[in-house]
C-alpha cells in the first residue's frame, strides 16, 4: 500500500469508525491511565464494542481530532491530535495524543495510542 492509500484509511477511521476498516484481528494498545480495563484490545468487536465505548463513557462528550498526520516506515502512519471531552461536571478537557497506525491491506492491522492522560482525570476534590 502506498503511503497516500495508508494516509486515506486513517482519514476514513476518524471521519467514521467502522468495522470495515479494521483487519479481524486488528490489535490496538492503550496507555497506561486510560479509562479503560485492559490495555490491549483485538478484533473489531472488542475496539468498536469495549474499547471505544469504555473512552466515552466518563465523559458527558469526547472526540478524537487528528491535527496532522504523517507516512511512516513500513505501511504506518503517525497521528497527532486532541482528545476534546467534557468531564459530566461540566468541565472542558483537551489532551494531546499520538496514534501510530499499521496499515496492512488497506486494513488498521495495529494501533499504539498514547495520550496526556492526565488532561482527562477527574479533578481532585481538594482543587474544587
Amino acid at each position: 500500500m502506498t503511503d497516500d492509500g495508508a494516509i486515506a484509511t486513517v482519514r476514513r477511521w476518524f471521519a467514521q469508525p467502522a468495522a470495515a476498516l479494521l483487519h479481524p484481528q486488528v490489535r490496538w494498545r492503550v496507555c497506561p491511565g486510560m479509562p479503560v480495563r485492559q490495555a490491549v484490545f483485538v478484533g473489531p468487536e472488542d475496539v468498536l464494542g469495549v474499547l471505544l465505548p469504555a473512552l466515552r463513557a466518563p465523559f458527558a462528550y469526547w472526540a478524537s481530532k487528528a491535527d496532522e498526520m504523517f507516512a511512516a516506515d513500513g505501511g504506518r502512519v503517525v497521528v497527532r491530535g486532541r482528545i476534546i471531552a467534557q468531564s459530566r461536571d461540566g468541565r472542558r478537557l483537551s489532551a494531546c495524543f499520538i496514534d501510530i497506525y499499521s496499515i496492512g491491506d488497506g486494513l488498521i492491522v495495529a494501533v499504539d495510542s498514547v495520550a496526556d492522560t492526565a488532561a482527562l482525570a477527574p479533578e481532585p476534590a481538594h482543587a474544587r
